[in-house]
């Protein structure tokens, strides 16, 4: 009796350990040249997981910053993004900023905003969330299973089209509208019929090129009771001004997500 007293008592005490405390501290540099802009970048700390944080660490720095941890020297983290001295090749970063939380006892979420810049520049935001038991990356087709995905796609279709063919419809009233007003403003008018027919174009073109096999699933990201998936946008770089449903998400609960995902990433949503 005694005996399993003990085991219990140790249980409860070993689970209570076990739920990780995740500590962010930040690394900070200065681009070595003009403008010598401020560079930042997560440093994960959790007690008693080394391996499982090197491993984390490893990822986010390969992924985000293009950089092999393994065999980069000390204070080089942000060599692959920031330039060069002759400007020969422009920043392929800019405006860092990033969050991390843990959005579920054994998971991670690492929140990564800047600019990107290679042929063209713009924003972007990125979402990485991690599995604390092992460190392993959580990526779209590692949390669900195959069958899991088709019917995930099929309700992400259904939803990203109801969404979309919504937006177009009311685009369509308000163009027709706007062609029916008697207004003196003739240029002011035309310039704005304009850009309503390039967004109507838009977004038909959007529907029809995704009509066989539906939006892409940029990154998805975890709130309470429900996973957020983030879609890709419609425009390209060329066209973003006109995509108004940019950023466009669709929010799914947990209890129809979690049966779709592997046995084994499960228990990190319930």
């Amino acid at each position: 009796m005694r005996t399993a007293m003990a085991i219990a008592l140790c249980g409860l005490c070993c689970s209570a350990r076990a739920q990780p405390e995740v500590k962010a501290d930040t690394i900070r540099a200065v681009q070595p040249w003009a403008p010598h802009a401020e560079y930042t970048f997560p440093q994960l700390e959790i007690p008693d997981r080394s391996v499982q944080t090197a491993r984390i660490q490893r990822d986010l720095a390969l992924r985000l910053l293009d950089i092999d941890l393994d065999t980069v020297a000390q204070g080089h983290l942000f060599d692959g993004v920031w330039g060069d001295p002759l400007g020969e090749w422009m920043p392929r970063l800019n405006s860092i900023t990033w969050d991390v939380r843990t959005p579920m006892p054994e998971v991670v979420e690492v929140e990564f905003s800047a600019e990107g810049c290679g042929a063209y520049c713009e924003g972007f935001t990125s979402y990485l969330q991690y599995d604390l038991r092992d460190g392993a990356y959580i990526g779209y087709d590692s949390l669900f299973t195959p069958s899991g995905r088709v019917i995930l796609a099929d309700t992400l279709r259904a939803m990203w089209v109801k969404q979309v063919s919504a937006f177009l419809a009311q685009l369509n009233i308000e163009h027709a509208a706007l062609k029916s007003q008697v207004r003196s403003d003739t240029l002011a008018v035309a310039e704005e019929l304009q850009m309503f027919q390039a967004q109507v174009e838009l977004y038909q073109r959007c529907l029809e090129e995704r009509a066989g096999y539906g939006p892409y699933v940029m990154d998805l990201s975890i709130e309470p009771a429900n996973l957020r998936f983030h879609m890709d946008r419609c425009a390209n770089h060329v066209e973003q001004a006109l995509d108004e449903l940019d950023p466009l998400s669709i929010i799914l609960p947990m209890e129809m997500v979690v049966p779709l995902m592997r046995p084994e990433r499960q228990a990190l949503f319930r």
